[in-house]
């Protein structure tokens, strides 16, 4: 992994939100305790306290939950990499070190259509280390885009070129080939693919006899580069979510 100097200047700062929500939850416990102190009779200041206690003791309960899911404090941007804190040590690759990433987005369906309601990352770097991002994290959405960016983009020409040249590739459980796609030894030729369509945590792959392909996102690594490729040979659909926007 890369050192903190080598990773340049932080260009931004994104904390956990549900830690942040867990210190707000702290002052307001504080502030009904003394409140309720303040105001009760004194015959009712034992209950005051007993409530206060429970609340504090809930708050608690709730931070140790918080710190078992993960020990991730807070992920840094900066200019040449990304540094992930925990508590007591951070972990630190390059953006060139990054050799593929995988989004888990987690959908909640809504009357405006499958929303995004948070997002975890994988990143695999060329040693094999990997690098895990919680969910839960504030402005999610400018990781990824650097990550993208920084990442994902630039691998496109490479990407492209051999795609041309005829040179199979591999995104997870799909495999490319000069005469289509390959998914558990079942091979569909680019004449027999009706659409395509990115969606936050799958793309949907429609066949014209009918059929259907459901490919889960956090299965593909670097999966706009696979919807690029398919992009080449079929019309995508506009795509949706934060790894594809």
């Amino acid at each position: 992994m890369a050192s903190m100097a080598e990773l340049g200047r932080v260009q931004s700062t994104h904390p956990r939100t549900a830690l942040l929500r867990s210190i707000g939850l702290s002052f307001v416990v504080l502030a009904a305790i003394l409140i309720g102190s303040a105001l009760a009779r004194p015959r009712s200041v034992t209950l005051t306290i007993a409530v206060g206690s429970g609340m504090a003791l809930s708050f608690l309960v709730l931070l140790a939950i918080d710190r078992l899911m993960s020990p991730v404090t807070s992920v840094d941007v900066h200019e040449l990499g990304i540094a992930v804190h925990q508590r007591g040590k951070s972990l630190t690759a390059c953006f060139d070190e990054i050799d593929a990433i995988h989004y888990d987005l987690e959908v909640a369906s809504t009357l405006a259509g499958r929303m995004v309601r948070s997002v975890r990352m994988d990143l695999v770097l060329a040693s094999g280390e990997r690098i895990k991002i919680p969910r839960g994290l504030l402005r999610v959405d400018e990781i990824v885009h650097a990550l993208d960016v920084r990442c994902t983009r630039p691998l496109w020409p490479d990407v492209r070129s051999a795609h041309e040249r005829g040179e199979p590739l591999t995104f997870g459980p799909i495999a490319i080939t000069a005469d289509g796609m390959v998914r558990a030894g079942h091979t569909v030729a680019w004449s027999a693919i009706a659409s395509v369509r990115p969606e936050p945590d799958r793309l949907q792959i429609g066949l014209k006899d009918g059929g259907r392909w459901v490919v889960r996102v956090r299965e593909i690594p670097h999966p706009r580069l696979l919807v690029n490729v398919l992009g080449m040979h079929v019309e995508i659909s506009p795509a949706t979510g934060a790894w594809a926007e």
